[in-house]
Parts: C-alpha cells; structure tokens; sequence
C-alpha cells in the first residue's frame, strides 16, 4: 500500500511540475510569482514526504505503530493542504489564460 500510494503521489507531483512548467510559458508577469510559489511549495512537499518515507522503515513502523498513523495522517494533512492552495492559486490563472484564448 505504502509503495502505491507513493506512486500516486509521485505522478501528481510530475504532472503539477508540467502543468507549472506549461502555464509560466503563457502566464504574464503578474502570474509568475505564483507559480514560482507553488513550485517552491511541491518541492518542499516532496522534502517532506521523502523524509517520511525514508525515516520509517518497517521495523520502526512495527516499533511505534502509533507515532507512524500520525505522521502519515500529517503528510497526508499536507498534501491536501498543498491541493487547496494550487487550486485556489491556479484557478484564477487558467480562467484568465482560457478567456484570453492562449
């Protein structure tokens, strides 16, 4: 389960890095600070669940069953917390591109 939710994750990741990578081609100046924002917040997103993956082993999983449901409901917190703020950024960008036809 671990390895296929990390692979989710890691295909949503890819595909926001494109659409990030596709928009700051057609985004005016305004925009640009956004997406730099939003591509600052992925890659600190990916820090953090990188460093979950990593620092539970499935030993220390086994050891402290607990403290793992909790950092895994926190990452799972963050990643959410992380789909609501590009939604709530990128949205006004893809209207605005969209109404000007680019």
């Amino acid at each position: 389960a671990r390895w296929r939710i990390g692979q989710a994750i890691l295909k949503r990741r890819s595909l926001s890095a494109k659409i990030l990578d596709f928009l700051g081609e057609r985004a005016d100046d305004g925009d640009l600070g956004t997406l730099k924002l939003l591509r600052l917040e992925n890659q600190l997103a990916a820090s953090r669940s990188t460093a979950h993956a990593y620092g539970w082993t499935v030993r220390t999983i086994r050891e402290d069953w607990a403290r793992y449901c909790q950092a895994s409901r926190d990452i799972a917190m963050q990643l959410n917390a992380n789909m609501l703020l590009e939604k709530q950024l990128l949205c006004p960008i893809l209207y605005r591109l969209a109404g000007e036809g680019r």
